[in-house]
Formats: structure tokens, C-alpha cells, sequence
């Protein structure tokens, strides 16, 4: 270019790979590029910045504020695009067009610190941008080829290949980060005893765990931690397991395979905003013989204070038979499960897992079905087999596969009661380090609590007398 003075100046900074987020890089481009803007007496208007973002032909994360910067030349609002070199406003032709339509139709300007400028509005300058970002592309992909190599070699020997830091493991992808990692044997120990990805992620958000990247986990990202084969020890390229890390596991293997069948099950619902506030909701049940509905949680029409109340299924305008204070209720369900936790024999509560059953044979029986399944896949695919006899075959083998899983996880399976049996302080344990999601589980597991209605002027007034609690057998 040719330098002319007085140009609106928008700054344009890159950087692809900034896995710790500290945009050291940007931070760079930003002194040098204000420094060359104004040696040319240009007046900065607006700075874009891409922070570890690629620009590369096999990227597909969008780059929103070079989006922006092109949408203000071709507006006016800029009329000349300062960037540190060609490549850090693209490596892909098919944008480079752009940019030569804007030098075309708007006389937009380019200039660059590191790599030479060139006037886009003539053939010769279109020709040596075109040559640039064609030979930029190439590299990209063979850079990008190089690292795919690397990693799949890493991963096939066992080794961590990259990538942010995983939850559970510090920056090297292999010693255990010994806080994160209690709280994903926690979580899959949960998942095992029947408590919600909801009520996990409502506990981690209020006790303030993030996510490596310091953000709070949702249901979505805490789940995705829970399923990786990391945390069994198992390796992992391109999204299949192909064999044994060298990282120690944090859960085992039988253990974490048997979470995921739980995790994967389609007809689990993740979805909407029904978290569950208290500990008895659904829970306790109607006292009234030939009722036995499941008591709910609403506000008292006097005093505003919660209560529980049963509806009969489709008829939400009777008042129930049932409606009692949910703090008196709650507060006697708790000592109730208390004291019997804190007796001498409540380790015999604990069913004791079988013995007999043989989990390496189910996990080897697993892989082998899975095998059976792709290779099916194949058959079909390839024209070997006929779509009538792949559904037969299909069916019969995902029958026995299913049969396998679900004795995973009776296998694996975790008792909730054993998060709180044998604690020093039951009631410290009940009150103060157990989550919402473990109560529930254990007064379900625990116990039947049915609550009769209150006699004559009673209302919602808690009275232990109406209290029916019943012990399941174990």
C-alpha cells in the first residue's frame, strides 16, 4: 500500500492457540499495531480481536469479530485494515475475496507489520494475495496433518495428547488434580445410586466448582466429564477408546461403564427447569387408603410458609387429602433417618454386592456384542447382508447387549446409604456434607413415609402422630 495518511484504521489481532486464556498474544499485536498505525497518521476507530481462534481451512469456529471488521469497511465506517501479517486476517481464499471486493467496490486499504502489503485494488496486488493465501492454506493443512499424527501416536501409546487441561487431572493430562478428582468419583458414585445430573450440578454451582476454564458446569458439561474414558484410564483418539492410558483411573473401569449406561439411557429426562427443592418431594405419600398419591411442595393460601399437599393425577382444583408444613415434616423425616443410621447394626443395611458375579467377563462380553453391532453396520454397508436379515440380527444382538449393560449396573451399582453409614457424626454427615440429591436417595432407599390428613380444624399444623414411617427391606 502506499501509505496514504489519515485513513479510519481498524485494528485487526489474532492469536489460535491461547489454551490458558491470558491473550498475551493479542496483547502483542495490539502495542505493535497502534504503534505502525500511527507512525502512518492514522487515526484508530475500533480494535477487533479474535482470541484463540484459527484461521485456518479446517477451523469451524466462527470468527465473529473479523465478521464485524469486514461488515464495518463495507459500511465505511473504516476505510483501512491494519493486521500484524496476511495470515492473521486469513489463511483460507475463499475469504481473501472478500477482502478484494472490498478493495474493489469500497477502496478499502490493507496493511501489515510482519509480512509485505499489497495494493488488492490492482491485478498485480489481487495475484500476490492469492498466492499468499493459497500457499498459507497449504501450510495450515500440512501443519495441521503433522499435529493429527502426533496426537493419534500419543494417544496410542497410552499418553495425554493435548488439549486444555481435563477436569480431574493437572496441566500435564496425567497426575490426578486430587480435588477435581473426588468430585467426579463422587459424581459417578452418585449417578449410580439414582441421584440427578440436576441435583449434582445444582451442588456443584453452589459449593462454587467450575470447570478448568472457571466456568460454572451445566448439565450438558458436567455430564460430558462424567462419560469420558479418561477417567477410567483409557485412552482416547477421535472419539474411540483404543486402549489402556498411563494415567492412573479415577474410578474403575466396570464402574465408570456402568455410569454411562445409566448416562446414555434416551429415555433419562435432562430436560426443563424442574429442579427438585426439597427433600421430600415425590417422596413421601398420601396416608389416605386408596390414594398413596405422592406429595408435592406449594405455598400455604394462610401464611405463605411451604407446605406439602396431595393432588389427585388430573384434578388440580380439589385441595387433596393431605396438607402439612414442609419444614416440621422434613425436620422429622431427618431425625427419624438419623437415629436409625446411627444405631450399631445399620451396617447390616448394606446388602453385600454378589460375589459371584464376574465383571471382567461382563465387560469383555460388552465389547464383544459392540464389535458384533459395527461389523453388522458393515455388513450392510458393504452389501454383504440384506437390510431384512441386518434388523434381525441387529435386534437379537442389541437385546443381549442391553442384558449385558444392565447387569454392569447392578454390578457397579452403588448403595446411597453407604455415603452416610459408619460416619463419626451421622447428623454432621446428614446435615452439613451431604447433598439434597443424597438425602432423597437414602430416605427413598430407606423408607416408606406416608402422612395421614390432619383431624378437624387441624390444617397444615405438623403433628408426628399423622406420621407413618415404614422400613424397607434390604
Amino acid at each position: 500500500m502506499d501509505g496514504t495518511s489519515g485513513s479510519r484504521a481498524g485494528l485487526y489481532k489474532r492469536i489460535s492457540d491461547d489454551r490458558e486464556g491470558l491473550e498475551l498474544g493479542v496483547g502483542r499485536q495490539d502495542e505493535d499495531l497502534r504503534a505502525a498505525a500511527q507512525r502512518a497518521g492514522d487515526t484508530v476507530v475500533d480494535v477487533y480481536s479474535d482470541n484463540d481462534v484459527s484461521a485456518s481451512t479446517r477451523s469451524t469456529k466462527p470468527r465473529k469479530e473479523y465478521a464485524r471488521l469486514l461488515d464495518d469497511a463495507a459500511a465505511g465506517r473504516i476505510t483501512k485494515i491494519w493486521a500484524y501479517s496476511s495470515s492473521r486476517l486469513t489463511r483460507r481464499p475463499l475469504e481473501l475475496e472478500r477482502q478484494i471486493r472490498l478493495a474493489e467496490q469500497h477502496g478499502i486499504q490493507f496493511a501489515y507489520i510482519r509480512s509485505p502489503s499489497f495494493d488488492l485494488g490492482t491485478a498485480d496486488g489481487r495475484m500476490i494475495a492469492r498466492m499468499l493465501a493459497a500457499n498459507d492454506a497449504a501450510e495450515a493443512e500440512r501443519t495441521g496433518e503433522r499435529i493429527a499424527r502426533k496426537q493419534q501416536q500419543k494417544a496410542e501409546a497410552g499418553e495425554f495428547h493435548g488439549g486444555i487441561r481435563p477436569f480431574g487431572f493437572l496441566a500435564d493430562g496425567v497426575t490426578h488434580h486430587d480435588a477435581e478428582a473426588r468430585e467426579i468419583a463422587t459424581g459417578i458414585d452418585a449417578v449410580l445410586a439414582g441421584t440427578s445430573l440436576r441435583a449434582q450440578v445444582a451442588d456443584l454451582t453452589a459449593r462454587g466448582i467450575t470447570s478448568t476454564l472457571g466456568k460454572p458446569f451445566s448439565l450438558r458439561t458436567w455430564k460430558k466429564v462424567l462419560l469420558r474414558p479418561r477417567n477410567a484410564g483409557l485412552a482416547v483418539y477421535n472419539g474411540e477408546i483404543i486402549g489402556t492410558a498411563k494415567w492412573p483411573p479415577i474410578v474403575p473401569e466396570m464402574k465408570w461403564r456402568a455410569a454411562v449406561v445409566i448416562l446414555s439411557d434416551p429415555t433419562r429426562n435432562t430436560g426443563g427447569n424442574n429442579l427438585v427443592k426439597w427433600l421430600g418431594t415425590g417422596i413421601y405419600l398420601c396416608g389416605v387408603e386408596d390414594c398413596g398419591s405422592p406429595l408435592r411442595v406449594s405455598t400455604a393460601s394462610t401464611g405463605g410458609h411451604k407446605v406439602y399437599r396431595c393432588r389427585r393425577a388430573g384434578d388440580y382444583k380439589l385441595r387433596g387429602h393431605v396438607i402439612v408444613d414442609r419444614a416440621g415434616l422434613d425436620d422429622y423425616v431427618s431425625d427419624v433417618v438419623i437415629a436409625r443410621l446411627s444405631r450399631e447394626d445399620a451396617i447390616d443395611l448394606l446388602a453385600e454386592a454378589d460375589d459371584a458375579v464376574d465383571l471382567d467377563a461382563l465387560n469383555v462380553e460388552g465389547v464383544r456384542l459392540q464389535q458384533q453391532l459395527d461389523e453388522l453396520d458393515d455388513d450392510l454397508d458393504a452389501r454383504r447382508i440384506d437390510r431384512a436379515r441386518w434388523l434381525r440380527r441387529n435386534a437379537r444382538l442389541k437385546e443381549q447387549l442391553q442384558a449385558v449393560e444392565a447387569a454392569q449396573v447392578a454390578a457397579a451399582g452403588t448403595n446411597p446409604l453407604r455415603a452416610i453409614i459408619g460416619a463419626p457424626d451421622v447428623r454432621r454427615r446428614w446435615e452439613q456434607e451431604l447433598t439434597l440429591g443424597q438425602q432423597r436417595a437414602i430416605v427413598d432407599v430407606l423408607c416408606t413415609v406416608a402422612v395421614a390428613p390432619a383431624g378437624r380444624g387441624g390444617g397444615s399444623a405438623f403433628d408426628e402422630a399423622r406420621v407413618d414411617i415404614q422400613p424397607k427391606e434390604h
